[in-house]
């Protein structure tokens, strides 16, 4: 698994150490590229207590140590540590499980789960392994599942219509 560390910081950051000269010159969400030079992926300002005292969310991929953190901050009140599997380690190329699982009826469906995990490829998963099954039915079976017989199939919001929502057609 790919490790995020995530350090959550009550205090204000010091400017200097990203070269600026005011605290007002820091920007709420500070994005970087992940370079060997760089100890953090991402800063962003969780929570503002006041104007000299705001709750900080870094992520990076090892731990902080105090006294970087102590060079990042002019104040530290309080810091949490958090090292958590974020996601699988991929390395390309990948092989994937079958669909077809035992030649026969037994489908796969989250196949590509390793390389795409999210919802979106889920429900386009399970459609796919859907008109799997109707590609395989005897073709007097695929004639009771016309388009006449079902409705068309189409993407709904679960919020229900709203205002300039489009439908779309599969």
């Amino acid at each position: 698994m790919q490790h995020t560390h995530t350090t959550f910081v009550r205090g204000l950051l010091d400017p200097k150490f990203f070269g600026l000269s005011s605290v007002s010159d820091i920007p709420e969400l500070i994005g970087t590229m992940e370079l060997p030079d760089i100890p953090f992926s991402c800063i962003s300002v969780r929570k503002k207590h006041g104007e000299h005292d705001m709750t900080y969310k870094i992520f990076s991929r090892a731990k902080l140590e105090d006294a970087l953190l102590d060079q990042m901050f002019s104040t530290r009140e309080e810091t949490i540590r958090i090292d958590w599997p974020a996601y699988p380690h991929y390395q390309a190329p990948e092989d994937f499980a079958p669909i077809i699982l035992d030649g026969r009826h037994l489908y796969y469906v989250n196949t590509f789960e390793s390389a795409a995990s999210a919802m979106e490829t889920g429900a386009v998963a399970a459609e796919n392994v859907a008109r799997l099954i109707i590609s395989r039915l005897p073709l007097g079976l695929r004639a009771g599942l016309s388009a006449a017989a079902a409705p068309e199939p189409h993407i709904e919001s679960f919020a229900g219509e709203e205002e300039g929502s489009q439908r779309v057609d599969l």
